[in-house]
């Protein structure tokens, strides 16, 4: 007992009736309990109020059916204090097959599931005012209707917004409007009743939701309540010492369950009637709106109504305006022009229409036309009429059309609208149906736009606090280049943003961009072969009116509203053009002494996008944002050896010259020693030097590293084909930029390097490193499942460098996984902490069904070390370093592998031994349920049902889950066991080659049929058998040990 005693986690002995027959020393210190007062208990004296019966139920089950059951519970010590611990029953058997005993082993995880509490709590509350947020929201309203349902009951949701708060921000800053919103916050908490609920949504936006109220009264509840919550903002906010300032309010409330059941629909009506509400501000008598009939409070509701029987998308809606089509083609293009005509009138819209060419001009009012083609269209229906809507308020947004400006043109369009219906020769009674349908779809037109417009506005301020996060991060890690990232997020999240680029002045004074993102690479590589000066020389006239020059020159911010009505920019138009750049924005970058040190300059895909006041509004804070991190730019790029002007011209000169060579890197099996595959990487000829990625990478755009994978790629496998002709049979990675990924030709370019070489897809793996993380989510998934389909195998680079990775390994389909070389050399260092945490990564991907291989072993050390935790290759300085690919051929004959993995000599592999032995057995009745699966669809398959077979990929006993596993497991500790593994492997072996012979014969033959008549004679399924029989018995023997 004393082994168990010295076991760390909490350990309870049972006999096959669950009683306890004894305890470790760490179940007394965990629980409280001693050995003598818990003997001839079961656990279920550990269990409480707060012991989750479900968990519990899977307990129970998993000990009746004999099974290993893992699992987290909430359990009870001596003292009544509760303790949250991983608990891992494993039932014990003996020779017969019959369970004697059951080993519980616990592990104290209290402090993580706090941690997970607290992650929690911050994740549904809003930190400036400590409300919940939209999550928290979503989280209560949800069971507030429940509870509404159950008691018969309605309830009431309102959207709270405050009024002219912006001009609070602008007067005294952004903090001063913080101060005004908790203590908003809290004015409104003290008005509620206790059963009542409030929320931040963010910006100025709360909800409250109001419970229990009853139909009958709902009109006098609602009123009261409203009245109260009114005072919230009847009294100034002192925002600074002796500050006040004043705010108003606006409200749209929707009832459960007369205006919807579902949350969703509840704050989509409310937000239809706080819209409606802010929309009436100057005139209206309430400050509150109900969406709900229910509820007569607010003000009244508009002239224009719907009938209720009516659906405004609905068969006689359609019927209705399929009547009026003709009509529509006589009188649409007045209607435009008459629309147009009013829209001047007003400044804002006409200065906006002023930057327009007359073909861009001409071309809206096109645009404008089949606008209200769809809008009156039979056939469009209510969500294709809402995603037109959102996207059309998004591109008033960008252009600078403001939430005001574009409710006064709605009131334009409705009114040219209801004229044109006027002038209709049908009954009053069918004019007004007609009205109807078309006044709801213009209410709701209004209503999607302005939240397309608040996308918008969200999306700056929200691009804004992930740059500071950003740099934070940057600041604890100094990875990297802040303002590349910064540049890749602005593009990342910013609607309409078609590219970004931060340039510096050189000594000569002329402005060169030294980081890009978007199309600003191709953009000015475009410019440049069309004979456009882009020298950028503040002394040169020509380039006065670029905005990056003016803002350079002034040191103010200064845009481009549209290149095409620029007449000093008649020549970059059309180029710019070409790659969707319409206007330009240029901030200017002082350090903390007020000196120039660069510019940021934004290319919109729309023209006037940088010219609103809510625009120039954010280019200010962008331009804090850098300005507050200029520091932390400099000292970024001095980091990294971020590459000058000249330099990154000289990287790409070499990379587009033929200077690109793949230096190869070993792979070996570290059990077996055996080279089975290489690394590529790539390497720049600069005469005699060499010079490495982390050096060229930064000075490298998208088509850059697109060149660089595709001739990358095509040097590897040229080699791979060389190397086959001379007996040697690798397989190859090469690493693949997710710009690359994303790229829509990157499957073809991979297929057709592959065709021209002749080597099969799975011997091919494109590692995806984990650092760089893929926003455009659609475009991954159908790029990898290509690859899939292909069957190129994908790999993971630096598992272990940042919790992505463990994100990623659940989401996309790798099938080798590199444990990042940082994590490795902490071995050396605290061999303590890290071995188990290399070994837990090592279980966790192979238990997921993927290969590991491990870099960074440069000392013998740490390749033992790596083999006794069971990693499938090594890769590292201690092996082999890069290699010319002239030298593989040699190096794979004068190899030498003298380590035995079964026999570790120094103390990590020792260290990785004891940890291996003290993990959780091989789960044999798995293995073989895996096998049979694996024959099941191997036959299905060869009779030609799904996906065709490749017979060298077959061959390989490598490649099925089972052989993975056999060749992991064969390190057992147990040296009766080693004669079984082996006749295992060899009989596993020799089944693949049997199954892959035939389908070679069935592929280069055409000798289907009498291939499937030896299946019948079943000599593939003896072999099969051989190996169940097998693995039977290791089954069986292992249990003894």
């Amino acid at each position: 007992m004393r082994a168990f005693d010295a076991i760390p986690e909490s350990c309870v002995l049972t006999d096959a009736d669950q009683t306890i027959i004894t305890v470790n020393r760490a179940f007394t210190a965990l629980t409280g309990y001693t050995e003598q007062e818990v003997i001839g208990q079961t656990c279920r004296i550990l269990q409480g109020p707060r012991t989750d019966p479900v968990a519990l139920e899977k307990m129970r089950l998993a000990i009746q059916a004999g099974e290993v059951f893992r699992g987290c519970l909430c359990n009870y010590r001596k003292d009544g204090t509760t303790f949250w611990n991983s608990i891992t029953i494993t039932p014990l058997r003996d020779a017969k097959g019959q369970i004697t005993h059951f080993v519980s082993v616990q592990r104290d995880d209290t402090e993580k599931h706090q941690i997970w509490e607290t992650l929690r709590e911050q994740s549904i509350h809003d930190p400036l005012t400590h409300l919940p947020n939209r999550a928290g929201l979503v989280q209560h309203l949800t069971l507030a209707i429940a509870r509404a349902q159950r008691d018969h009951k309605m309830l009431a949701l309102g959207i709270i917004d405050l009024d002219d708060f912006k001009p609070v921000n602008d007067t005294w800053g952004h903090a001063a409007g913080d101060i005004l919103l908790a203590e908003f916050a809290q004015r409104l908490g003290h008005q509620l009743r206790a059963v009542d609920f409030l929320a931040r949504l963010g910006g100025d936006e709360f909800v409250v939701v109001l419970e229990g109220l009853a139909s009958e009264q709902l009109q006098s509840q609602i009123v009261n309540l409203a009245r109260r919550l009114h005072t919230a903002v009847e009294t100034p906010f002192e925002v600074m010492p002796r500050q006040f300032a004043e705010v108003g309010m606006s409200m749209g409330v929707a009832i459960y369950p007369g205006d919807g059941q579902e949350p969703d629909a509840l704050m989509r009506l409310a937000d239809a009637a706080l819209y409606e509400a802010k929309s009436q501000k100057a005139n209206r008598p309430h400050w509150w709106r109900c969406h709900s009939s229910l509820c007569e409070g607010g003000f009244e509701q508009p002239s224009l109504y719907l009938p209720s029987e009516l659906d405004a998308y609905g068969p006689k809606a359609s019927e209705l305006l399929i009547q009026i089509q003709d009509h529509l083609q006589h009188v649409g293009a007045q209607f435009v022009r008459e629309f147009y005509a009013e829209v001047h009138q007003r400044r804002e819209p006409s200065a906006i229409l002023g930057h327009l060419s007359a073909e861009e001009y001409a071309h809206l009012q096109d645009k404008q036309m089949e606008h209200l083609r769809q809008l009156l269209s039979p056939a469009t229906s209510e969500s294709q009429h809402q995603a037109q809507a959102a996207q059309l308020g998004q591109v008033h947004a960008l252009i600078g059309l403001d939430a005001s400006e574009m409710i006064l043109a709605m009131q334009d369009y409705t009114s040219l609208v209801h004229r044109a219906i006027q002038s209709l020769p049908w009954r009053s009674d069918r004019r007004t149906e007609l009205m109807g349908v078309i006044g709801e779809r213009l209410k709701r037109e209004m209503h999607w736009e302005l939240q397309g417009m608040r996308q918008i506005e969200q999306a700056r301020q929200s691009v804004l606090a992930n740059l500071d996060s950003m740099a934070e991060d940057w600041s604890r890690k100094q990875e990297g280049s802040l303002i590349a990232m910064a540049l890749q997020a602005l593009l990342r999240h910013l609607h309409g943003l078609r590219g970004a680029a931060y340039g510096e002045a050189d000594a000569h004074g002329q402005i060169s961009p030294v980081a890009e993102a978007g199309v600003v690479e191709i953009y000015l590589s475009d410019l440049s072969q069309s004979g456009v000066a882009l020298t950028f020389d503040p002394q040169n006239p020509q380039v006065g009116q670029s905005s990056t020059v003016r803002a350079w020159v002034t040191g103010q911010i200064a845009t481009v509203p549209n290149y095409a009505t620029v007449d000093t920019l008649a020549d970059v138009a059309p180029i710019a053009r070409k790659h969707g750049i319409r206007s330009a924005a240029t901030v200017p970058v002082f350090d903390i002494q007020g000196n120039p040190v660069g510019v940021i300059t934004l290319f919109g895909g729309y023209p006037c996008q940088f010219e609103s006041w809510a625009a120039q509004l954010w280019l200010r804070s962008l331009q804090q944002f850098f300005q507050r991190h200029a520091k932390s730019i400099s000292a970024g790029r001095a980091a990294i050896g971020m590459p000058s002007s000249q330099e990154r011209q000289r990287y790409r000169r070499l990379l587009h010259s033929d200077r690109l060579k793949m230096f190869m890197q070993p792979l070996v099996d570290l059990y077996t020693g055996r080279l089975v595959k290489v690394e590529a990487l790539a390497r720049l000829q600069d005469g005699s030097d060499w010079i490495t990625p982390g050096t060229f990478l930064p000075a490298l755009g998208a088509h850059d590293l697109i060149h660089l994978f595709r001739n990358g790629l095509s040097q590897a496998l040229q080699w791979l084909h060389r190397w086959d002709t001379d007996g040697l049979v690798l397989d190859v990675s090469v690493n693949l930029p997710p710009t690359v990924l994303v790229s829509p030709e990157c499957v073809d370019w991979v297929r057709h390097a592959l065709e021209a070489t002749g080597i099969d897809p799975h011997r091919l793996i494109l590692e995806l490193l984990e650092t760089e993380d893929i926003e455009n989510h659609a475009a991954r998934d159908k790029a990898i499942q290509s690859l899939a389909e292909l069957g190129v195998q994908l790999g993971m680079d630096d598992l272990g460098s940042g919790y992505s990775g463990l994100q990623r390994l659940q989401t996309l389909p790798f099938h080798v996984v590199k444990i990042d070389q940082a994590a490795v050399r902490q071995a050396m260092e605290t061999p303590d902490r890290s071995i188990p945490f290399l070994g837990a990564l090592v279980r966790m991907t192979q238990a997921m069904g993927m290969r590991v291989a491990m870099e960074g072993l440069e000392s013998e050390e740490l390749i033992e070390m790596a083999a006794c935790l069971g990693v499938d290759w090594g890769q590292g300085f201690a092996i082999a370093k890069p290699l010319a690919p002239e030298a593989i051929l040699a190096w794979a004959v004068d190899w030498n592998w003298t380590l035995d993995p079964d026999r570790p000599r120094h103390a990590l592999g020792k260290q990785a031994q004891i940890f291996r032995q003290e993990s959780l057995p091989f789960d044999w009745k798995h293995a073989i349920e895996t096998h049979k699966k694996w024959n099941v669809a191997f036959f299905e398959r060869l009779r030609g049902q799904g996906k065709p077979l490749n017979w060298k990929v077959v061959c390989r006993d490598d490649v099925c889950q089972l052989g993975r596993w056999l060749y992991r497991h064969r390190q057992t500790d147990v040296p009766a066991l080693r004669s079984l593994y082996e006749q295992a492997l060899k009989t596993h072996a020799q089944f693949h080659h049997m199954a892959g012979d035939l389908v070679r014969r069935a592929e280069q033959n055409g000798d289907v049929v009498n291939v499937l008549a030896e299946l019948q004679n079943g000599a593939l399924v003896d072999q099969s058998n051989q190996l169940i029989h097998l693995l039977n018995a290791l089954s069986e023997a292992s249990m003894k040990f």
